[in-house]
């Protein structure tokens, strides 16, 4: 992120103000907070396959409901929503939540919050905050039923 910041705050300093203007901090904040997610979610999506691929919405000004996040098939892939609204720690906490319910989602007969996504969820918070598996991690009973 730096590479792409560094050479816009260096234009505003040594050309005309009116040229380039400098972002404003919580500008710059929030897009290296975006990038941080994104590189998460490239980590997850590396070793924690889904059944379709995942596309990330981030939600400016919060989703409806007052939900922190969501995640839902629409057509061929998986959406997943994050409220951009709240602190990076909970956006990082919020992305591993949703995307151990995109792990299971094709999953038949289940509860949202059941023992089946409780082990995606701790394979993918070990994807994030854990040292590299060797191979992709895929939770035994995630398969189609």
């Amino acid at each position: 992120m730096l590479r792409r910041v560094l050479p816009l705050l260096f234009l505003s300093c040594c050309h005309a103000p009116a040229a380039v203007p400098a972002p404003e901090p919580a500008v710059l904040v929030a897009s290296i907070e975006r990038e941080l997610l994104e590189n998460c979610a490239e980590r997850l999506e590396t070793r924690c396959p889904t059944p379709a691929p995942v596309r990330i919405a981030f939600a400016e000004k919060g989703i409806p409901g007052g939900y922190l996040g969501l995640t839902r098939r629409i057509g061929n892939h998986i959406l997943i929503e994050l409220d951009m609204s709240h602190a990076y720690q909970v956006e990082l906490d919020t992305l591993i939540h949703e995307w151990a319910h995109a792990v299971v989602l094709d999953v038949k007969q289940r509860e949202s919050h059941d023992a089946v996504w409780g082990v995606a969820f701790s394979w993918c918070y070990q994807a994030v905050h854990g040292p590299a598996p060797i191979e992709p991690i895929v939770p035994p009973s995630c398969g189609k039923n």
